[in-house]
């Protein structure tokens, strides 16, 4: 009999490939030209699982189609850390996602 090696446990997440991939569908952001709004969220700390997330604030704000999110403050893992993305639908067609860490 020959020998195949130790079995390999199943991936977390699904391959690219088959089932359960990401959809290439395009994203109707058009509603968000439709509300304006501003939310910001703080927190003590938080588990998931085993992690442990200490004290954060998130700000959002969504005005004429732009969507502002801010980490203002994270608290993971002894560091400290902020981070922005801004998603700009408000123009034709709608511009791209931006980052920063």
């Amino acid at each position: 009999q020959a020998c195949t090696g130790p079995s390999r446990p199943e991936p977390i997440y699904p391959r690219a490939s088959g089932p359960g991939k990401w959809s290439e569908d395009k994203i109707d952001f058009s509603g968000f030209r439709q509300v304006n709004a501003k939310l910001d969220f703080t927190m003590e700390s938080l588990l998931v699982q085993k992690i442990k997330i200490g004290e954060s604030a998130l700000k959002a704000t969504l005005n004429g189609g732009k969507l502002d999110l801010g980490l203002t403050k994270l608290a993971l893992y002894g560091g400290a850390g902020s981070g922005k993305v801004t998603l700009d639908t408000s123009g034709t067609p709608p511009g791209s996602p931006r980052a920063s860490i």
